[in-house]
C-alpha cells in the first residue's frame, strides 16, 4: 500500500500539518481508552519516522511545539499506566507497548537533534525523565508499591518469580530514558546523585540499626524488611538508571564517554575542585555531604562514587556477618554498573575525543592516581564478592565480567597485575581452595579467562615465568596426577573424580577463551600439550 505522493516539499509539509492537527484535536479532552493506546503511540511514530527531519522542522513553530507537548504528556500518562499493568500483573500490556513506542519515537528525535531548534527537547526530557524515575521509586518520592484501587502490588517472592533480569528485560525503555536523561544532564545527572546518596545513606542506617536489634535479640526472623526490600528495590532502578544514562555497551566497539555527558562535565569543570572531587571519589567510606566543599565536585564523578558508597555499605554489612539481610540483585547492579563505567571511563584515552573533560582525564586517566586506586578497590570488590557470594551464581558470574574487563585491555591489566591481592586470587585459584572451587563452572571458566589474559600484562620475563608457573601448572600437574593413577578407570566415575574433571576441562575452555591476537601462539603450545593428555579420558 503506497502513501500519498506530493509534488513538493510545500505540500507535504501541509499534509503533515493535517495530520498533527487532527491528532491533537482527536486526544485533547478525551479519556484515552486501553484499546486505542497502542494505535495512537504507533501514529505518533509514524509520523516521526516517515517524514524527512526537514517537514517537521517546517511545521509552524506552535504546531511543532503542541506536538512536542502532546508527545511528553502521553508519553508520561503511558508511563504511569504501564507501570500500573505491572503491579496488577495483566496479560496484555497494552500501555506498556505504547509506552516502549513512544520512548523509541523520543530516540529517533533526539538523536537528530541538529536538525530541531536548539534546547527544545531538553523540558520534555526532563518530564519524561522525572515521570520514569517516580514510576520506580517507592512512596512518598515516588509511586512504585502504591495500591490502586485497593490492589496492592506483588509480594516479594512473586517479583522474584521474573525470569529475566530487569537489565534486560527493560534494557529498551532503560537505553531510551538515558539518552533522554543525557539531553537533559544539567538536571538528571545531578538528580540521579542526590537521589541514590538519599537511599545509601538511609540504608546504611537501616543496617545498623537491624544488627542492634540483632544483638538483642538473634531472631532474623523478628526483622522487619519492608522498609529494607523498598530501599534494595529503588538502589536497583536508581543504578540501572545511571549505568544507562553514563555509558553505553556497543558490542565489539571501543565505548566511548556520550558527547553529552563529557560536555557537560566540561561546561562546569570551571566551577570544580578537583581536589575534593578526589578526595569524595577516594571515600566511599564517607557520606558525600560529610566532606567540605562537596558541593564543588564533578557531577559525573560524584555519581560514581554514589554507586562506590552502595558498594561500600555493602561490602561492609558482609564483614558485620550482616549477608543474609543483603540484596544479591543489589550485589548485581553494583558490578553490573561498575563494569559498564570501568569500559568506558578507566583510563580514558583522550586521543580517542576532540575535547576532554579536565577532572575525568584527572581521576581517570592513563598514569592517574585516581586510576591506580580504583583498579585496587575495584579488585577488593571482585575478591570479596567471591568469597562471600559463591553460592549466588548470577552476581558471581557479573562479578567475573567485571574482572575480565579489567584485565582484557593490557593498559588496564598492567595496573591489577601490580596488585598483590591479584596474585593471592591467582594461587587461590589454581590450588582450588575453598570458596573458589565452590563456584558454578561458567564462573570458573570464566575466572580462568581473566587469570589468563592478566599473565600477558607488561611483567619481567623472570615475574611472567613465576604468574604462569602458579596459574597454569598446578592446574596440568593436578590433571596428570589424577588420569595417570592405575585405577583411573575404576574411580572415574565418582563424584570427587569427576567434579575435579569438569573443573580442568572449564579451565580450559576460559583459556580458550582468552585467546587474543598477540598470545595466540603461546596458548596454542600450551593448550595442545594439555589435550594429548586428555586423550586418555576418551577411553
Amino acid at each position: 500500500m503506497h502513501g500519498p505522493v506530493f509534488p513538493d516539499e510545500s505540500a507535504q509539509v501541509s499534509y503533515l500539518a493535517h495530520m498533527v492537527e487532527g491528532l491533537l484535536s482527536t486526544i485533547n479532552g478525551i479519556e484515552i481508552e486501553d484499546s486505542e493506546a497502542v494505535g495512537i503511540s504507533n501514529i505518533i511514530s509514524n509520523l516521526i519516522t516517515m517524514f524527512p527531519r526537514s517537514i517537521l522542522t517546517a511545521l509552524p513553530s506552535e504546531l511543532f511545539t503542541s506536538f512536542i507537548n502532546c508527545l511528553t504528556l502521553l508519553t508520561c500518562s503511558f508511563g504511569r499506566s504501564a507501570a500500573l499493568e505491572e503491579v496488577l500483573d495483566k496479560d496484555d500490556m497494552v500501555y506498556m507497548e505504547a509506552y516502549d513506542r513512544l520512548l523509541e519515537s523520543w530516540l529517533t528525535l533526539v538523536q537528530d537533534e541538529e536538525h530541531f531548534p536548539r534546547g527544545c527537547f531538553v523540558q520534555p526530557a526532563i518530564q519524561v525523565f522525572n515521570s520514569y524515575i517516580q514510576c520506580h521509586l517507592a512512596a512518598p518520592d515516588g509511586t512504585r508499591n502504591l495500591s490502586v484501587n485497593g490492589i496492592a502490588s506483588h509480594e516479594e517472592e512473586e517479583i522474584n518469580e521474573l525470569q529475566e533480569d530487569d537489565r534486560e528485560l527493560f534494557s529498551d525503555q532503560l537505553s531510551s530514558v538515558g539518552v533522554l536523561g543525557r539531553v537533559a544532564a544539567d538536571h538528571c545527572i545531578p538528580l540521579l546523585t542526590s537521589l541514590l546518596e538519599d537511599r545509601v545513606n538511609r540504608l546504611h542506617g537501616q543496617l545498623q540499626r537491624t544488627q542492634q536489634h540483632l544483638m538483642a535479640s538473634s531472631d532474623l526472623g523478628s526483622v522487619d524488611r519492608k522498609v529494607l526490600d523498598d530501599l534494595y528495590e529503588d538502589i536497583h532502578w536508581l543504578i540501572l538508571v545511571s549505568g544507562y544514562l553514563l555509558a553505553d555497551d556497543p558490542q565489539g566497539e571501543t565505548p566511548l564517554i556520550p558527547s553529552e555527558v563529557m560536555e557537560f562535565s566540561i561546561k562546569h569543570s570551571t566551577e570544580v575542585d578537583i581536589n575534593t572531587t578526589l578526595q569524595i571519589l577516594g571515600s566511599p567510606g564517607e557520606k558525600a555531604s560529610s566532606i567540605p566543599g562537596c558541593n564543588r565536585t564533578d557531577s559525573v564523578i560524584r555519581l560514581l562514587s554514589a554507586v562506590l558508597r552502595t558498594s561500600e555499605v555493602e561490602s561492609r554489612a558482609t564483614r558485620a556477618s550482616l549477608t543474609e539481610l543483603l540484596s544479591p540483585q543489589m550485589g548485581k547492579d553494583i558490578v553490573w554498573f561498575l563494569r559498564r563505567w570501568a569500559k568506558t571511563y578507566l583510563l580514558v584515552d583522550e586521543k580517542l575525543y576532540e575535547q576532554i573533560s579536565i577532572p575525568l582525564s584527572t581521576a581517570f586517566g592513563a598514569d592517574t592516581e585516581g586510576a591506580q586506586w580504583i583498579v585496587g578497590y575495584l579488585l577488593e570488590k571482585v575478591i570479596n564478592n567471591l568469597s562471600v557470594w559463591s553460592s549466588e551464581t548470577e552476581l558471581a558470574n557479573d562479578t567475573v565480567e567485571l574482572l575480565v574487563t579489567l584485565v582484557e585491555k593490557r593498559e588496564r591489566a598492567n595496573i591489577v597485575v601490580q596488585c598483590e591481592s591479584w596474585w593471592s586470587l591467582a594461587k587461590q585459584f589454581a590450588s582450588r581452595s575453598p570458596p573458589l572451587h565452590l563456584l558454578s563452572s561458567s564462573v570458573q571458566r570464566s575466572l580462568m579467562k581473566a587469570l589468563v589474559l592478566g599473565g600477558f600484562a607488561n611483567m619481567d620475563s623472570d615475574t611472567k615465568q613465576q604468574y604462569w608457573a602458579e596459574v597454569l601448572h598446578p592446574l596440568q600437574q593436578r590433571f596428570l596426577n589424577l588420569i595417570n593413577q592405575e585405577n583411573f578407570a575404576q574411580i572415574s566415575q565418582e563424584e570427587a573424580v569427576k567434579q575435579e574433571i569438569v573443573a580442568t576441562l572449564e579451565a580450559l575452555c576460559g583459556i580458550a577463551e582468552a585467546t587474543q591476537i598477540d598470545n595466540v601462539a603461546s596458548l596454542f603450545s600450551f593448550l595442545m600439550d594439555f589435550l594429548s593428555s586428555c586423550i586418555g579420558l576418551m577411553e
